[in-house]
């Protein structure tokens, strides 16, 4: 792989998995504000 290609794509991959992260929360806490 190339290390440029590999620099350029970690920062989107780091944004990619803690928006995933912030999303679970938020509907993890929606789920227990319901109940």
């Amino acid at each position: 792989m190339n290390i440029s290609v590999w620099h350029s794509a970690l920062p989107f991959a780091l944004k990619y998995l803690c928006t995933i992260k912030l999303v679970q929360e938020f509907f993890v806490n929606k789920k227990f504000n319901f109940i």
